[in-house]
């Protein structure tokens, strides 16, 4: 009777240890299932932050170009602005010059016409 509550004993023990290390088994593998299932959404976390901060730097370097290009663009409308406003400003002078110079012809002509025109009138009389 005693060896069959030894017997019966060392079965409990033995299957409680099989029992056991099954449970410490599958707790195992799940523990490393969450490790690995974890470790691999911060990888993809980290390269989604990664891709966005590409996307932000690409971003930024693009309206940078822009911005400048647009600039350029300004500047060089407005030196051609400044350029046709100067050659414009120069030919009004020229002709104002031109137009003066004939108003001075004109005047001369009219002052020898009237000083031809009173010798005229004293030699009349």
């Amino acid at each position: 009777s005693q060896s069959n509550d030894q017997v019966s004993l060392s079965a409990a023990v033995a299957s409680e240890y099989l029992r056991a290390s099954s449970v410490e088994s599958s707790v195992s593998t799940s523990l490393q299932l969450e490790i690995t299932r974890a470790a691999a959404q911060e990888a993809s976390a980290a390269q989604a932050q990664q891709q966005m901060s590409n996307d932000l730097s690409t971003s930024v370097v693009s309206e940078q170009t822009r911005a400048s290009t647009a600039e350029g663009s300004i500047a060089a409308v407005l030196a051609q602005e400044s350029s046709s406003t100067a050659a414009i400003t120069g030919t009004q002078s020229s002709h104002i010059a031109s137009l003066d110079a004939s108003v001075a012809v004109a005047s001369s002509i009219a002052n020898n016409n009237a000083a031809i025109l009173a010798a005229e009138i004293s030699r009349a009389q």
